[in-house]
């Protein structure tokens, strides 16, 4: 397995726990106006950082679109890594595809 940067996504928290829904109902606009959906699992455990304490985020991310030019990744699995500082919004997630080098 090897994973491949994909995107960089920012978002803001509705309140320390519950993220806002990325982009609107139906979806996060891409730069050439595709709708793309992206739903987020994984963890944020928070952690010291410097006289803060901010959330270390380990998540996977699963994308679905309609649209041709994104459909490839309905049946891609993502890893994401962030940082959520509820100081300083917006949080910062780098989103990888996860390869399966077994194929």
């Amino acid at each position: 397995m090897h994973l491949d940067k994909l995107c960089s996504l920012e978002f803001r928290y509705l309140d320390a726990h519950f993220p806002k829904p990325y982009g609107d109902e139906s979806g996060i606009s891409t730069t050439d106006g595709a709708k793309v959906l992206v739903s987020f699992t994984g963890r944020t455990v928070f952690v010291p950082r410097g006289n803060e304490t901010v959330g270390r985020q380990l998540l996977m991310a699963l994308f679905e679109s309609d649209d041709e030019r994104y459909a490839w990744l309905n049946s891609e699995v993502c890893i994401a890594e962030g940082i959520h500082d509820p100081q300083n919004p917006p949080s910062h997630t780098e989103v990888y595809l996860c390869t399966n080098d077994l194929m």
